[in-house]
């Protein structure tokens, strides 16, 4: 045997006798030096893990959650509505009537454009989804309300080409007349010249009170809400009227336009 091979064996020998005794025959390894860092006392190690801990506990009741909703979802229509709610359905169908309602005015016979409910809505998504799952989300409708054989028939037995282009332009997820108040608000720093000089004035106004204009041409409603001092709040509504306080706001009496607008 060589010098060279002879070391090689030596040192997986000592290798061997290493890893032997980081271990006693009862595998107790509470001899072993300790991983954590000297420094860190038990206290702190206690804190750490006990963190950690209610951290996993969260986060496996959290799954389990989930895991009791779905376990609760028997057949694919269960589990669809596990992402999309019955409280979201309706609101759709009652977003989508409010433009219905709206484009219906525009319509000589007003029974055109009748409005929707729950039933046509799950409806009308059932056939987005088979115009994707045929390929045909890029067609024309033409070609997928044909009566030549060439269309799958189911629809044209959902409902009619007319009354599916009605809800593809009338279909809406929130409230269009927030939406528009939302945007009224947004403009007023545009349209400050327009404002009553009243309202932009904080001077002499005292803390928590408010002022009121009111439209002539519009029915709306701008109010001026002082929070603290040299400051002021302006708020457009067209869904409020008169100079109600809220009166859950107690000492803050914010008007009830704002604490609605607040929870829109």
């Amino acid at each position: 045997m060589d010098e060279k091979t002879e070391k090689q064996l030596l040192q997986w020998y000592e290798e061997i006798q290493t890893d032997e005794e980081a271990l006693d025959t009862d595998g107790d390894l509470s001899d072993r030096p300790s991983e954590h860092n000297d420094y860190q006392t038990d206290t702190e190690q206690s804190g750490n893990e006990e963190q950690s801990g209610n951290d996993l506990n969260d986060a496996m009741d959290d799954l389990q959650d989930v895991l009791d909703d779905a376990k609760q979802a028997k057949t694919i229509m269960d589990c669809w509505k596990l992402f999309v709610s019955d409280e979201m359905i309706k609101d759709i169908v009652k977003y989508t009537n409010q433009r219905l309602d709206l484009m219906r005015s525009s319509y000589q016979r007003p029974r055109d454009y009748p409005q929707t409910d729950y039933e046509e809505i799950l409806a009308f998504i059932g056939l987005l989804y088979m115009a994707g799952v045929k390929k045909g989300q890029h067609l024309n409708t033409e070609k997928l309300w044909k009566s030549d054989g060439t269309a799958p028939d189911f629809f044209a037995a959902t409902m009619s080409k007319k009354r599916f282009h009605q809800l593809v332009q009338s279909i809406r997820f929130d409230d269009a007349i927030k939406r528009l108040e939302i945007s009224a608000i947004d403009n007023l720093a545009l349209n400050k010249s327009q404002i009553p000089r009243e309202l932009l004035e904080v001077k002499g106004r005292p803390v928590k009170s408010s002022m009121f204009a009111y439209g002539k041409k519009l029915n709306c409603l701008l109010v001026s809400y002082i929070p603290k001092p040299n400051k002021y709040v302006l708020l457009l509504s067209t869904l409020h009227n008169d100079d109600k306080i809220d009166e859950k706001t107690g000492e803050a009496c914010k008007p009830e336009v704002i604490t609605d607008y607040n929870l829109s």
